[in-house]
């Protein structure tokens, strides 16, 4: 198996391919890209591409990805069977459109790449965020967001890292999911990830961050690590099956 995932000024890579990947696919060659890679020739070399979040508020998206690439990727996807792993920032980038609100107020609307019909919305937990104890802190916008699928044999909830993600508004035009995210810590349990077939490869796309360990967080919390390892193990052996 071959994961290439970006690594790029601003892009928050390390939790990922340090800490997760490694543990999901011990024996996977893991490599990491520049936005140059992402084109058609490179794309087939891999069984899965890894858009992570990034550092601060200033999405480089759109110039990572511009909108004429959305073929290239789409083609790799139906066509070659590519995984597509997205997080937080470039989940946001995934929709049709985006609305994000910054820490000082700034309201950002901008269209994305339309991989999927809708918009997504965010910061999810904003209505929190902006009232804790940690606030004026580098931690303000970090939550432990509670997570539930519509895979109804879960064995144990999930649980994760929110920093701004996005709530997920797929419209009603878009090919069936196979399976469906929601945060559960919030009223109206808005959808928080989303899994879709696409051709011969899988679209899999998550607000949060799931690869960043609970223990780092300096502040009081109710989070557990095997449900956040859980979640990776669960989307590892969905991978897998989906590859074999």
């Amino acid at each position: 198996m071959r994961i290439a995932i970006l690594e790029a000024q601003g892009i928050d890579s390390h939790h990922l391919r340090h800490l997760a990947l490694r543990t999901m696919f011990p024996d996977a060659d893991i490599v990491g890209i520049q936005a140059i890679h992402i084109n058609p020739n490179h794309l087939t070399e891999y069984n899965i591409l890894i858009l992570p979040g990034i550092i601060g508020e200033d999405s480089l998206y759109p110039d990572i990805l511009p909108a004429e690439k959305a073929i290239c990727v789409t083609q790799a996807i139906q066509e070659n069977g590519l995984i597509l792993w997205t997080e937080c920032a470039s989940t946001y980038y995934l929709f049709d459109h985006y609305h994000y609100t910054t820490s000082n107020g700034q309201i950002k609307n901008k269209n994305g790449l339309g991989l999927f019909k809708g918009i997504a919305c965010g910061p999810a937990f904003s209505s929190v965020t902006r009232r804790t104890p940690h606030a004026t802190s580098r931690f303000a916008n970090h939550i432990i967001a509670d997570i539930q699928s519509n895979n109804g044999t879960l064995p144990l909830p999930y649980q994760a890292l929110d920093v701004n993600g996005p709530t997920l508004h797929p419209s009603p035009n878009n090919k069936p999911f196979s399976e469906i995210f929601r945060y559960t810590n919030l009223l109206e349990n808005p959808i928080c990830g989303l899994i879709q077939q696409q051709g011969n490869g899988l679209v899999m796309a998550f607000s949060f961050h799931a690869a960043i360990p609970f223990d780092t967080l300096p502040f009081a919390h109710h989070g557990q690590d095997e449900n956040r390892t859980t979640f990776m193990h669960h989307q590892a052996n969905r991978i897998r099956h989906h590859i074999n």
